[in-house]
């Protein structure tokens, strides 16, 4: 169902490919250019997998992964995970397009774009906190409860840039 008779002919068997399929950008798979963009799509699919749990392109097979990298959308991490901001989940479904024109162009862009929008959703939720709890500056000191910015997601975005900064440095 994945694959027409022919439709990936041009592709190299998946016994010869050097590459993880989970995290495989589109041009590595058909062989085209591999730019910086292509590391951008893999960063992606570390951070959706850092903010979802699961990758986005999941099958029984290494070339129906493959495929689905070819002609698929990820399913939107909100879907997976409600409380994750739509800033957060647009950044890094950009970094998740298919076509590298798209993406950020850098690293650096990736992670600055990033932890600037997970900030920024923190402030907001942080100004407007759910009905029944008090803003932070009332809480007598106490943090108010934020369900999707907790250690956990500073400790995956300090982990994505020192990821990136290792990466960076080779």
């Amino acid at each position: 169902r994945l694959m027409n008779a022919g439709a990936m002919d041009h592709l190299v068997p998946v016994s010869q490919l050097t590459l993880t399929p989970a995290y495989a950008a589109p041009e590595q798979i058909e062989w085209r250019e591999v730019t910086k963009q292509t590391d951008i799509y893999s960063f992606g699919i570390v951070l959706y997998e850092m903010l979802t749990g699961v990758v986005p392109f999941r099958a029984s097979t290494s070339e129906a992964i493959l495929a689905m990298h070819l002609r698929e959308a990820p399913t939107p991490p909100k879907a997976l995970r409600a409380e994750i901001p739509v800033e957060v989940e647009a950044q890094v479904l950009r970094a998740l397009e298919k076509e590298p024109k798209w993406r950020q162009n850098s690293a650096n862009e990736v992670v600055r774009e990033f932890l600037h929008r997970v900030v920024a959703a923190r402030a907001e939720r942080v100004k407007r906190p759910p009905s029944g709890r008090r803003p932070v500056a009332q809480a007598g000191g106490q943090p108010s409860q934020l369900p999707w910015v907790g250690a956990r997601w500073i400790v995956a975005a300090i982990v994505g840039v020192l990821i990136v900064l290792a990466a960076a440095s080779f």
